[in-house]
């Protein structure tokens, strides 16, 4: 009964069609009892007792979808009221009660919203029934984190953060940003994450637990960021939500939003203030009043200051997918269409483009159709673009000046979507930002330049608060609400028909850890598989840990551990032996003093034999190679690790094809030990660029580096996958490389 449910809330199958195969499985169970006198007595009972409907499926199971709380919303003020309290009975009439809410108390003549709540409707027999305009559902957020402390391991992985042991240089997650590191330090209290379980552990499902959380940070798109963390909307004259620069334009007129070349001079807000003058407003008497005064001061109040940690201006961060993608790449695209920047001709010219560089399945959805489709992209189709499509795309289709500025924003996407970045490649990032908005200002004019232009600059204070942007973007969230908009519904009341899939879901997902013992090994795999099937996280098993990350650039020393460690190296269940001839064993013994700089060749007895692979996985990561057809496109990769002449460089990165994968076995001062390295047809660097700029390099199609040591690379090295365009100049034929960015989990 339990894969059943979990099986249609991950395939999305209607609940009449799990009613019928219910009642048709209770039939197959009655027909086996009439053929199989031995089991008559089993099969019936098993087939009285098996529910039929979906409501006595979810009874059997003890799935309460209800669950939650819901309350009536003002359309007009937004204010909460009971369900029960939407309908005013004077014993005679029933009619919907209008809100009684007073927006300004302060007023000489204070005067309540009188919005009303529910609509009355008269039902086919005559009844009379009240349904609210708006429903808001909730969940507990004590509930929640009931459930979420029954989960087995969670207190360790609350706890992993504790252990982290990450360079001062680098933002690899929220652990790394000034508000954790400063966080509860208002008032001169103890940091609130030094507090006994400020996490929530758990030691068994019945002990009692006291639970300190707060919240972090507020990320969405600009309108509800404003609305929700106390700020004016984007198209105010103070329509910032770090600095207080002006955008001038009065009623009616376009806000001019450009004017970089002061951008030190900038005043910035802060927290303390903002709380100020939100009181302020909040005092005012009337809502012209209050209109006028937040106009000037540009904030408004929001109930989140009532929590005293609250810093306004720190906790509401920039979302990066709204910003980069779906806001700024969206809007240059289309100011390109609509001044016939780019013609018809030449949106059909990047199409064919697109379509001649290779692609993997594995990096998303792609811009395809951008002719007509353009216009409907998805953030990941804007980002794929972005990052890996455009230069080449664009190349001949674009002018110079338009190409240039726009590589400066391809360029600051490619270092901000790092899932680790150092500071240097921050400020980097900055820097190609800020050239992008100058000489985007200068080519289209200052009326051209867009809100989310001016928050590119407050990006870097961003990433310097909460890490990597990977832990702040929303592309999951955006993910999800694609789950929950899949959902069918009747289209009336359509909040509480999706809040009870939503927690039937939740449920099921939190049920696995409670089933009963007797027969779990039978069937809780396949509802494991169902569940982990959509809309879930990675496995924890894949992250990759900071030294292995660390280990793929850079220069050897410090690293002897990790090119031993296969643990997070998985490996297909079929190989083939092979040997290596002299020539290879002294290339192969070569690389063994290359990454293990502290020993003599006397210490090293290798082995002859190896196994041969065509494919692997690193960190969840797989690899292929030209052995194995099926996985042929995933064996493009970079390394810095080929020099010139195929000797060992670790300062170039250079783009190669594996041939295969060996596990080879080495004795190192009398140690076994043993490594997986990729054998790569280094690829050898074009004297030519043909007019593609940075992140693209072009390399030649069949003509790779001499054989050498650096043709044994080990698989920890890898850096990245790479996309390209194959192109013939001159009867030579070339790779146009695009770097893919390594998607690593810290």
């Amino acid at each position: 009964m339990y894969f059943v449910l979990v099986w249609q809330y991950k395939n999305y199958v209607s609940d009449n069609a799990i009613e019928q195969l219910l009642k048709f499985v209770q039939q197959i169970l009655f027909c086996i009892g009439h053929l199989i006198k031995e089991h008559t007595e089993l099969c019936f009972v098993l087939a009285t007792n098996l529910p039929t409907t979906l409501y006595s499926a979810r009874k059997f199971l003890g799935i309460d979808r209800d669950n939650f709380h819901q309350d009536v919303v003002c359309p007009k003020c937004i204010k909460l009221y009971q369900i029960d309290e939407i309908v005013v009975n004077t014993g005679r009439q029933s009619f919907a009660r209008t809100c009684d809410n007073l927006p300004f108390p302060r007023a000489k003549r204070p005067k309540t919203c009188g919005a009303q709540l529910a609509q009355k409707i008269i039902l086919k027999n005559g009844s009379v029934k009240f349904y609210a305009y708006k429903t808001y559902c909730y969940k507990s957020i004590i509930d929640s984190l009931e459930t979420l402390l029954k989960h087995p391991g969670l207190e360790e992985q609350c706890e992993k953060w504790k252990s982290r042991k990450i360079d001062d240089d680098l933002y690899a997650d929220v652990y790394d940003g000034q508000i954790w590191k400063q966080f509860g330090y208002w008032k001169g209290n103890k940091p609130f994450l030094d507090l006994a379980r400020s996490f929530g552990t758990h030691d068994s499902p019945s002990a009692t637990v006291k639970i300190q959380a707060s919240i972090l940070c507020f990320a969405s798109d600009i309108p509800a960021a404003r609305k929700l963390c106390g700020f004016l909307g984007h198209s105010a004259r103070r329509g910032c939500s770090h600095c207080y620069k002006e955008f001038p334009g009065g009623f009616g007129e376009q806000r001019n939003y450009g004017g970089f070349q002061d951008r030190d001079q900038w005043p910035k807000r802060s927290s303390q203030q903002h709380r100020r003058d939100a009181y302020r407003v909040k005092n005012c008497t009337s809502e012209s009043a209050s209109e006028k005064l937040a106009s000037q001061l540009g904030v408004r109040y929001t109930v989140l200051l009532e929590l005293p940690y609250y810093t306004s201006i720190e906790m509401c961060v920039i979302d990066p997918m709204h910003n980069l993608f779906l806001g700024t790449a969206k809007r240059v695209f289309s100011k390109w269409i609509e001044n016939e920047i780019i013609t018809k001709e030449g949106l059909e010219k990047i199409q064919k483009s697109i379509e001649e560089i290779s692609s993997l399945s594995d990096i998303g959805r792609l811009p395809g159709n951008i002719k007509s489709n353009y216009g409907g992209y998805t953030a990941a189709q804007w980002k794929n673009f972005v990052l890996l499509f455009s230069m080449y795309s664009l190349k001949d289709v674009l002018s110079d000046q338009h190409l240039h500025y726009w590589q400066s924003f391809v360029l600051a996407c490619r270092l901000l979507c790092k899932p680790c970045i150092t500071k240097t490649d921050l400020m980097l990032a900055d820097c190609k930002l800020l050239h992008f908005v100058k000489e985007y200002e200068k080519i289209n004019g200052e009326l051209a330049v867009t809100p989310n232009m001016h928050l590119h600059l407050h990006l870097k204070e961003c990433v310097q608060n909460y890490g990597s942007i990977y832990g702040f973007w929303l592309f999951s969230f955006e993910r999800y609400n694609g789950i929950l908009g899949s959902y069918h519904t009747n289209n009336k009341t359509v909040e509480i028909q999706i809040m009870r899939k939503f927690m039937t879901s939740g449920i099921l997902g939190n049920m696995q850890y409670h089933l009963p013992e007797e027969y779990r090994d039978f069937f809780l795999q396949g509802c494991r598989n169902q569940i982990d099937s959509k809309g879930t996280c990675p496995s924890l098993d894949n992250v990759l840990p900071l030294h292995l990350m660390m280990a793929s650039c850079g220069p050897f020393i410090g690293k002897e551990s990790v090119w031993a460690d296969l643990t997070l190296i998985s490996f297909e269940s079929t190989y083939k032996l092979g040997s290596l001839d002299r020539n290879e064993l002294a290339s192969l013994r070569s690389v063994y003093l290359t990454l293990y700089p502290k020993i003599t060749e006397a210490s090293l007895n290798l082995a002859t034999l190896y196994k041969k692979y065509k494919s692997l996985s690193v960190g969840g990561e797989r690899y292929g190679s030209t052995a194995g057809f099926r996985l042929c496109p995933y064996a493009h990769i970079i390394a810095s690790w080929c020099g010139d002449n195929g000797d060992i460089n670790p300062g170039m990165q250079r783009p190669g094809i594996i041939r295969h994968f060996i596990v080879h076995s080495v004795e190192i001062d009398g140690k076994q030990a043993i490594h997986a390295f990729a054998i790569v047809n280094w690829l050898r660097l074009s004297e030519q660029d043909f007019g593609f700029g940075n992140p693209l390099s072009v390399w030649y199609a069949r003509n790779f580096e001499d054989s050498g040591p650096a043709v044994f690379l080990p698989v920890q090295r890898i850096h990245s996958k790479f996309l390209f365009a194959c192109k013939l100049y001159s009867g030579q034929q070339y790779f146009i490389c695009s770097p893919i960015c390594r998607r690593i989990l810290l």
